[in-house]
């Protein structure tokens, strides 16, 4: 491979057949879990969604709580979630604790 046609496909990842790197996690879970990639998309939502939703939560609670106690709670939270989204078993177990994960993130 030249280095020019290297670097256009480094560019433009769409073109020439090269899939979009965009799907590739939600194609990969969703061929592992078995379910569309448009379901496994959810968590995405559900993450970004809890993700805004927390920041709602962790102010107030910050201001009346230590806000150290609140980040290591949220840090510990946030870390406990995103391991255990590496071990659901259905497409619901994931999309729930993707969720989980964004509430604690908001930190």
């Amino acid at each position: 491979m030249t280095p020019i046609v290297l670097l256009f496909s480094l560019a433009f990842p769409g073109v020439g057949g090269y899939p979009d790197p965009g799907a590739g996690p939600a194609l990969h879970l969703s061929l592992s879990l078995g379910s569309p990639a448009g379901t496994v998309g959810l968590a995405m939502t559900s993450y970004a969604f809890a993700y805004g939703a927390g920041q709602l939560v962790y102010g107030p609670l910050s201001d009346r709580r230590s806000r150290i106690a609140v980040v290591r709670v949220a840090g510990l939270g946030s870390a406990f979630c995103t391991a255990a989204s590496a071990l659901a078993v259905t497409t619901r177990q994931f999309i729930s604790i993707r969720f989980l994960a964004g509430a604690c993130a908001a930190r």
